[in-house]
């Protein structure tokens, strides 16, 4: 069993959340999980995942808070709000965990725009012991475009489709799935590679960590097995940083059974980290 309280916080009393605690909890818990906006969408998260993965973490004996950034859901905005208030944000909702001594560590989530959100933050505050990012920054490597391409040529669906998009192009009709044919906008805007480990390697100095989850729906960026790595191996990352790649997962975890895999996921990530 879990409970569940809303609550406003923040430097103009301007955020809300929802703070799900582990049933009878009665002392302060070392490690707190806090789930920033996937986007434009509220603190339910995409198809309610955020909801259900701070029950079951609470279910693990971990607190979670799941907010809303200023301007979205039920957040207003503030006063002084730029480009760096997501920062902000999260500062304001730690500020709020420690007075109410929730937890000591606190771990961000974010998917998409949550996790470049998370990932500016836990290089901000030195207060964020970890940050899991699902499908955040992504870099490709000189094998990714080539295995994206063999892929598509050796699978039939992507053959006939392409076999359709030619003949209507012959015959002068447009293509009823637009055009381009992405099935999803990778909008979230990039850095160089070289920031992203700078910012990686600071995390890892100060002995936080960083999990990053990357999903099948982006294979243009990200499509085997160990592309991290490999990309990133001049720069002699350790343990702390680790990759989990699910071709078979879309970006939003539309199924049950997809997030009955993430959840278990992100589960065994947060008990691993509040026992360090």
């Amino acid at each position: 069993m879990v409970t569940e309280k809303a609550l406003r916080f923040g430097r103009e009393s301007h955020l809300v959340g929802v703070l799900t605690m582990p049933d009878g909890a009665a002392t302060t818990a070392r490690t707190a999980a806090i789930f920033l906006n996937a986007g434009l969408i509220n603190h339910l998260g995409p198809h309610r995942l955020h909801v259900r993965l701070a029950r079951h973490l609470a279910g693990l004996g971990i607190p979670c808070l799941r907010f809303d950034f200023s301007g979205i859901g039920e957040s207003a905005n503030a006063t002084q709000r730029d480009t760096a208030s997501q920062v902000l944000d999260v500062g304001d909702a730690i500020d709020r965990l420690l007075a109410d001594s929730v937890a000591q560590k606190f771990v961000l989530f974010g998917i998409c725009a949550g996790a470049v959100h998370g990932y500016q933050a836990a290089v901000a505050d030195e207060r964020v012991s970890g940050v899991l990012l699902l499908d955040g920054y992504l870099y490709p490597t000189w094998k990714t475009k080539p295995l994206f391409y063999l892929k598509k040529i050796t699978n039939k669906a992507s053959v006939a489709a392409f076999a359709r998009r030619a003949f209507r192009s012959l015959v002068g009709k447009k293509d009823s799935a637009g055009s381009g044919g992405a099935v999803l906008d990778y909008s979230t805007g990039t850095i160089p590679a070289d920031d992203y480990a700078k910012g990686l390697a600071s995390l890892e100095r100060r002995g936080a960590w960083v999990a990053q989850v990357i999903t099948g729906s982006y294979p243009y960026l990200y499509c085997y097995q160990n592309q991290f790595n490999e990309r990133f191996s001049s720069y002699g990352f350790g343990k702390q940083i680790t990759t989990d790649y699910l071709p078979g997962a879309d970006h939003t975890f539309m199924t049950r059974a997809l997030q009955d895999q993430v959840t278990e996921l992100i589960g065994q990530k947060m008990l691993a980290a509040r026992d360090r």
